[in-house]
């Protein structure tokens, strides 16, 4: 059997994720660009939220095949959203769960992730290595 063709460092535009739909929310404008750059390039659709209630609106607007969501954020940070995202989604608003990433920079958060198990299906530590994010994003938009 083949191996998946490398998404990173190849000569031609990667393709892995053609026509795979990514929200990616964090509240830091340049991780938000690169973490966009590096799924574009793989080309994926992505749309970008600087916060939990842009997230949402997101959300409702055009429902994401995958969600990278940042930890950390003020105000709403990323548990509370994904327990949103999850309240609608039981509510009717989008059938099956979106597959989510939890995007961090703190590796131990230990406890709180061991909650949100359920709700997230993948966790990314920053600094994210483009191959893992792409790698990542495939594999939940296969669940």
């Amino acid at each position: 059997m083949a191996s998946p063709p490398s998404t990173v460092g190849t000569d031609g535009p990667p393709t892995v994720l053609r026509g795979v739909r990514v929200l990616v929310v964090d509240d830091n404008p340049d991780v938000r660009e690169l973490i966009a750059a590096v799924l574009e390039r793989a080309q994926a659709e992505v749309a970008t939220a600087a916060s939990a209630d842009e997230a949402l609106e997101a959300v409702k607007r055009k429902r994401p095949d995958v969600l990278l969501c940042d930890l950390h954020m003020p105000g709403i940070d990323g548990f509370e959203l994904i327990h949103r995202v999850r309240a609608w989604e039981r509510t009717g608003g989008a059938g099956a769960a979106i597959p989510a990433a939890a995007v961090s920079a703190y590796a131990s958060l230990g406890r709180r992730l061991r909650h949100a198990r359920d709700e997230f299906q993948a966790f990314l530590t920053k600094p994210v290595d483009p191959e893992t994010l792409v790698r990542t994003v495939r594999d939940l938009a296969q669940r």
